[in-house]
């Protein structure tokens, strides 16, 4: 499988690949989508030019499916260039450690990540500039609406539930796992099974596949209300560290400025509440400062 690039035409272009973009957002719209390899352009010594660059490339932490993400990703995306006033390039990756192992490489001029990561995208010289609102991410623990299942307190009179996860790396499991150890629990108390993303692990519960997911609010807030209305939240974990928005430390301030800005605008106006909704993070975004938030990070 191959990496999933949709970019969404500058605005001086729109009209002359106006064709174009109707048919990715055609694509990202059916499930059609155009998977191929792609590297960032390089220079002679092999490193990634630092200035002038074409486009600027926003990776996005592969938690759900790439056409999900594609139809959550986009529309940011293009708001992005807009205010901008460059094309920015929607991009995510086949699997969690192609993503890490592509920032790391500093494929990503802005990138959407997990706290867990963050450690790693500073070595690699990225800087935190934004995160998501509020009091930070919840885990939480879904049923089905028809399930006896109450707490998990009621795990010895169930036996060993059937524990549905995107993966093991996936910073839900992570939190959940934390949770679960000060329950005095632990994932070997379940039958757990990877479905690869949030949706697949959500859909798992809802078809009976599995008695329980360990996911989080924007992802259960993305699934159709014909799924999500026979879903219910068993449990929540207390707020963790927020999701985070990063840049690559040879990104220009000016266009950080104006990134920062265009994200923390988007719950000012109902545009930007749509895309907002797309994504499931209704509270938006704000500014971050490195200092400030590295003392919360799991």
């Amino acid at each position: 499988m191959s990496e999933l690039i949709l970019e969404v035409p500058s605005r001086h272009s729109r009209e002359r690949r106006s064709r174009h973009v109707r048919l990715a957002m055609g694509t990202c719209i059916f499930g059609l989508l155009m998977l191929c390899l792609s590297t960032p352009t390089a220079s002679a010594s092999g490193t990634v030019e630092a200035n002038n660059f074409d486009h600027y490339r926003l990776g996005v932490i592969p938690w759900q499916s790439p056409s999900k993400l594609a139809n959550m990703f986009l529309p940011l995306a293009s708001a992005l260039e807009q205010g901008l006033s460059h094309p920015v390039q929607f991009v995510t990756a086949p699997s969690y450690q192609q993503f890490v192992d592509r920032l790391e490489s500093r494929d990503y001029h802005i990138a959407y990540l997990n706290p867990l990561l963050y450690p790693r995208a500073r070595e690699a010289g990225y800087r935190l500039v934004a995160k998501l609102a509020g009091e930070g991410m919840n885990g939480i623990l879904v049923t089905r609406e028809d399930q006896a299942l109450e707490s998990l307190s009621v795990l010895a009179n169930n036996g060993r539930l059937r524990l549905a996860l995107p993966s093991a790396e996936a910073y839900s499991a992570v939190v959940l796992g934390e949770y679960l150890s000060a329950k005095g629990l632990n994932l070997n108390d379940f039958e757990v099974e990877y479905f690869g993303s949030q949706d697949s692990a959500l859909l798992a519960v809802h078809a009976g596949r599995a008695d329980i997911s360990g996911t989080c609010l924007p992802s259960l807030r993305s699934m159709p209300d014909s799924v999500r209305k026979h879903l219910r939240i068993v449990e929540q974990t207390p707020p963790q560290a927020a999701m985070m928005l990063i840049v690559r430390d040879d990104l220009p301030d000016h266009v950080t400025a104006a990134l920062v800005a265009i994200l923390e605008g988007l719950n000012t106006n109902e545009d930007g509440r749509q895309i907002l909704r797309k994504l499931g993070f209704y509270e938006g975004f704000v500014a971050a400062g490195e200092a400030a938030e590295l003392q919360h990070l799991p």
